[in-house]
């Protein structure tokens, strides 16, 4: 009936029997008395309390049955009994088991839809924190914008480029002028999130990099008027001379200020790394690791800067003699005399230059002039010549008679002497780099400059020859040629070498334009006798010692290529408080034979002391010379002058010692007592070693020294080398 099949049980599926059967599952309860046992219950009590006793429940499942599963009109399934599985019976495939996953949908709690006034505040919010923070933020990227653009300025080594290098500084000025405004609009929020000292390192920071970067515009615009001035004066273009100079000297003032608070800051503010800031001042440190090096450039263009309209004949004509000095057969103020030039400007232009043998000068000498007697002596010359004209160590009195020389024998007049030593070449060549001579096919550098001056300048030479006239006059017209074509950078890096060998007393200029005359003095280019100020604050009594060592090659050779030389100067202060000098001067000659260019070295010694010193004695390898006999005693400009001749031979040594007592003795004057020691250098000489040594008693107490020197009881003493004139003083305390 219908009611029947309403009630009917539904088959179980395929799938149902197939898991138990693979489960070896079966129920305990067949469905029949599963809904009878389920009835009974309901009969008995429909429904048991939880915290009924466990007693009841289980009587009410054990109650007989009432009802038959026919009566209740259900049709017993058939039994579901497993079957066992035949050992050849194919193993039935498991079911594929889906492993596919749905990602349940989360439902996200539902915010209401904000009020009109809620959006402002969120509007406000955002406005709020981009005002607190964003500036921060664009204040830091601005300041990395800026040096980045710095590093792209310093690539830039050609001055053709100014304009580009121009621009590039200026950007990065702006950047960081910008970053710093931004930085300091954030004040409020530094002080909100704690950052006021970092916040001040960094705003110094962005200071320097305003600083850096108007230095280098300014270096660019020294250097856009530097490249306008060698065009005015080395290839005759037309342009304002002394406008040119005038932008040249204030760009350059400009910049060495610039730099040198750039310098300072970043010396004094070193503490800068330990805080947020310094990733930045690593950039910094990067970018200006140069920075001294180019300061003391720009000093060196910044001294030499003045000579130059007076030298150039800015509103006339002048003509210099130039003598070009050998260092590797050493003279007074530098070398042997082996060649000369003329140079010649016109109103602020180069005219011209040439070069000639000194021989063929002297070959033209009337009449006699009487040498120096160690000339006469040991070269066995009976009159004085112009190659000769050298032979006072002060170049301003060398200077006057070379000219004396150069009308004698060719009736030429000139302006003022340059002499040129060659150290000062090699200099030349460093900056400019090597030279090809076209005449003689071969490549001249800063290396190789000594090898082949020798090679073509004396090899089968004799007087009158033109060899030397032919080699160093083309050389002085390829470094001419290419100064004349060389780029602004490449210039400057001429003008540098240039004022090193000015300092290092390689070359030498006198000249008859007063104005011109006192600069060089000034800088102690003049090649006049070394005279430091010595003066103290408070005008303390100074006892000074001056030991000038000068030599003289007479020997005919080129062996001071060979040689080097260690000097030592040591003093002892007596307890009269008098004081005894002793200097000792070790020779090595390393001369390979005793055959050109080398040999013996044969020189004539001289040493210029304090006027009223008095000699106690002249050593050669211990031996004593006759101080009446066999050294010369004169004097010079306010010097006492010994000489003697010394001999040092091939692969040998020797020493050479003069004890001498200063003048006069310490003074005390409030307790206080200074003691100097001046050692000028002689031009040609490059860098022997030197050592001043002071000895002094327990009464007396070192109070200061100048320069940085080793101080130990009762014994300074200073290490240091002929590059330059030296000078050395100690302020002692009297007990």
């Amino acid at each position: 009936s219908p009611e029947e099949a309403e009630f009917e049980p539904q088959a179980l599926s395929k799938a149902v029997l197939a898991s138990q059967e693979n489960l070896g599952w079966q129920p305990k309860v067949s469905p029949e008395q599963g809904l009878i046992k389920t009835l009974a219950w309901l009969k008995a009590g429909k429904t048991t309390h939880p915290h009924q006793s466990q007693k009841i429940k289980e009587e009410i499942i054990n109650q007989s049955d009432d009802y038959s599963p026919e009566e209740l009109g259900i049709k017993p399934s058939p039994a579901f009994v497993l079957q066992p599985r035949n050992s050849g019976e194919a193993k039935p495939e498991k079911p594929k088991l889906n492993f596919k996953f749905k990602i349940p949908k989360i439902k996200l709690p539902k915010f209401k839809k904000p009020t009109k006034k809620g959006k402002l505040w969120l509007v406000g919010a955002g406005i709020i924190f981009l005002w607190l923070v964003g500036p921060l933020v664009l204040s830091a990227a601005l300041a990395f914008s800026g040096v980045n653009t710095l590093k792209q300025a310093r690539e830039i080594t050609d001055f053709t480029r100014a304009q580009k290098l121009i621009q590039l500084t200026d950007r990065a000025a702006n950047r960081f002028s910008l970053s710093r405004r931004l930085l300091r609009q954030a004040d409020l929020t530094i002080k909100l999130i704690g950052l006021k000292s970092p916040a001040q390192n960094y705003d110094r920071l962005l200071s320097i990099g305003i600083n850096l970067s108007q230095g280098g515009r300014h270096l660019a615009q020294a250097g856009e008027a530097g490249t306008l001035l060698t065009q005015i004066i080395l290839h005759h273009e037309a342009g304002n001379l002394p406008e040119a100079l005038k932008r040249i000297q204030l760009s350059l003032d400009q910049a060495y200020s610039e730099l040198s608070f750039v310098e300072s800051e970043l010396q004094s503010g070193k503490q800068l790394e330990l805080d947020l800031t310094s990733n930045l001042v690593k950039q910094y440190q990067q970018l200006t690791e140069e920075l001294p090096r180019l300061r003391q450039k720009i000093n060196q263009l910044r001294n030499i800067l003045p000579l130059v309209p007076g030298f150039v004949a800015q509103d006339s004509k002048k003509t210099y003699l130039v003598l070009f000095q050998n260092s590797a057969e050493l003279r007074p103020t530098g070398g042997f005399i082996g060649s000369y030039g003329l140079l010649s400007f016109e109103k602020g232009k180069l005219l011209d230059f040439s070069v000639e043998d000194i021989y063929a000068a002297d070959g033209q000498l009337k009449g006699f002039v009487e040498p120096p007697a160690p000339i006469k002596e040991f070269l066995g010359q009976n009159t004085w010549f112009f190659r000769d004209s050298n032979w006072d160590p002060d170049f301003l009195v060398s200077a006057e008679r070379a000219e004396w020389f150069l009308g004698k024998t060719t009736d030429r007049k000139v302006d003022g002497v340059i002499a040129v030593n060659l150290p000062a070449v090699k200099f030349l060549l460093e900056a400019l780099g090597p030279l090809t001579l076209p005449d003689y096919n071969e490549e001249v550098t800063a290396a190789n400059l000594f090898d082949r001056a020798e090679y073509r300048s004396e090899i089968d030479f004799f007087p009158g020859s033109t060899q030397k006239r032919d080699f160093l006059g083309s050389l002085a017209r390829e470094i001419f040629t290419k100064a004349q074509n060389a780029s602004a950078s490449d210039l400057i890096k001429l003008a540098q070498a240039t004022e090193a060998a000015l300092s290092q007393k390689q070359i030498l200029v006198n000249l008859h334009d007063q104005n011109s005359q006192k600069l060089l003095l000034q800088q102690n280019w003049a090649g006049s006798l070394f005279s430091p100020n010595l003066a103290t604050g408070d005008r303390r009594p100074i006892l000074a010692d001056y030991n000038f060592l000068v030599e003289a090659n007479l020997g005919i050779n080129k062996a001071n290529y060979f040689l080097t030389r260690q000097i030592k100067q040591q003093l002892t202060i007596l307890k009269n408080k008098e004081i005894l000098a002793v200097t000792t001067v070790n020779y090595q000659n390393q001369s390979p034979a005793d055959a050109w260019p080398g040999g013996i070295y044969k020189s004539y010694l001289r040493q210029y002391l304090p006027a009223g010193a008095s000699l106690v004695s002249v050593k050669l390898d211990n031996t004593k010379l006759n101080l009446a006999q066999e050294v010369d005693i004169t004097s010079a400009a306010d010097k006492f002058v010994l000489g003697f001749p010394i001999s040092v031979p091939v692969k040998g040594s020797l020493e050479a010692e003069i004890t001498y007592r200063l003048p006069g003795s310490l003074v005390n004057k409030n307790g206080l007592s200074r003691l100097a020691v001046v050692v000028p250098k002689q031009p040609g000489i490059i860098n022997d070693v030197l050592e001043v040594i002071v000895n002094h008693p327990t009464f007396l107490t070192v109070a200061a020294v100048n320069p940085q020197a080793l101080v130990s009881p009762q014994v300074v003493t200073w290490r240091s080398d002929m590059s330059f004139d030296r000078a050395f003083t100690i302020d002692f305390i009297e007990k």
